[in-house]
C-alpha cells in the first residue's frame, strides 16, 4: 500500500512552484538592498503565499474528490456513512426547495430532486452513479484548519479534530495556526493589503508547516476511510 493518497503525492509536486518562488526571493534578497531589490523580494515572497494557499485548498479538495469516487467505485454501503453525506451530495436542490414557497415549484423540483439523485436517495445500499464533488464542496474556499474540519465532518468523520490532535501531539497547534496565517495572508493579499510583508523565511517556514500539516491530514483521513471500508491510499 502506498504510503501517501495520489491526492499528497500531486500536493508534493506541486509545492515545487511556490519552492521556485521562494529561490528566486532569496536570490533576490541577497542582491544590494536598493528600494527595487526589496520590493521584488517582497512581491515573490507574497506570490508564494497567495500559491502556497491555491495549493492547500487544491489537495483538500483532490483528496476528498479520491473518497468520492472510492466510495462509488468499491461499492462502499451508504450506512458507512452518516446520513448529512447525503444532504451534501444534494445540498444545492435541497436548497432550492427550501427556499421556495409554491407548492408547485415544491414538487417540480422534489421531481428533479428524486430524478437526479435517485441514486443516493434509493433504496439500493450503495452508490450506482458518481458524486459530484463540486456540489458535495459547495462553498469550501480558504482552507484554514476549522473549514478542512467541517469539510470531512460532511462524511461524517466527526473526531477528524481528535484524531488529528492526538497524531500531531505538541505540533498540532503551531502547524494548524500556520494554515491558518497562510489562509489570512492570502486573503489580505488579494484583497489589496499591500501592508502585508513577506520574507524569504516566512515563506521558507510557511512552505515547511504547512507540508507536514498537509501530510498529518492525509495520514488520519485515509485512516479513516478505511476503517469505512473505502481504503483511499
Amino acid at each position: 500500500m502506498p504510503r501517501y493518497t495520489s491526492a499528497y503525492s500531486g500536493f508534493n509536486r506541486r509545492l515545487g512552484e511556490v519552492e521556485t518562488l521562494l529561490r528566486m526571493a532569496r536570490d533576490s534578497a541577497l542582491l544590494l538592498p536598493s528600494p527595487n531589490n526589496l520590493a521584488r523580494t517582497n512581491a515573490l515572497c507574497r506570490s508564494g503565499v497567495v500559491l502556497l494557499s491555491s495549493h492547500i485548498e487544491a489537495y483538500i479538495e483532490d483528496l476528498s474528490e479520491i473518497a468520492l469516487s472510492h466510495i462509488v467505485h468499491l461499492k462502499v454501503p451508504k450506512s458507512m456513512f452518516s446520513p448529512r453525506f447525503r444532504y451534501y451530495l444534494s445540498k444545492d436542490l435541497i436548497l432550492d426547495i427550501k427556499n421556495t414557497n409554491d407548492p408547485d415549484s415544491i414538487a417540480d423540483k422534489i421531481d428533479r430532486l428524486l430524478q437526479r439523485d435517485n441514486h443516493i436517495w434509493g433504496q439500493i445500499s450503495h452508490f450506482s452513479q458518481d458524486l459530484s464533488p463540486d456540489i458535495f464542496h459547495g462553498d469550501f474556499s480558504n482552507p484554514t484548519h476549522i473549514k478542512i474540519r467541517k469539510l470531512f465532518a460532511r462524511f461524517g468523520y466527526s473526531q477528524f479534530q481528535y484524531d488529528l490532535e492526538r497524531f500531531l501531539a505538541a505540533d498540532f497547534t503551531p502547524l494548524s495556526n500556520m494554515v491558518n496565517q497562510v489562509v489570512d495572508q492570502r486573503n489580505k493579499i488579494a484583497h489589496g493589503d499591500f501592508a502585508t510583508a513577506g520574507s524569504p523565511s516566512d515563506l521558507n517556514d510557511m512552505i515547511r508547516l504547512s507540508k507536514s500539516y498537509c501530510r498529518a491530514v492525509d495520514k488520519v483521513v485515509a485512516d479513516w476511510f478505511k476503517q469505512q471500508g473505502c481504503p483511499i491510499r
